[in-house]
């Protein structure tokens, strides 16, 4: 049973690294936006 269940259990493990790792990839990609938003609200507010 145990047997069974454990590949099953590391291609799930595989799956949540692959999540965790484009989570983060979202994550870097989203803050020069933000970023770049932040800037473009103090040169509105500047104006």
């Amino acid at each position: 049973m145990l047997k069974k269940a454990d590949p099953l259990a590391n291609q799930l493990q595989h799956q949540y690294q692959q999540a965790k790792a484009l989570q983060h990839q979202y994550q870097q990609a989203k803050a020069p936006q933000r970023v770049l938003h932040l800037a473009q609200v103090n040169l509105t507010q500047q104006v």
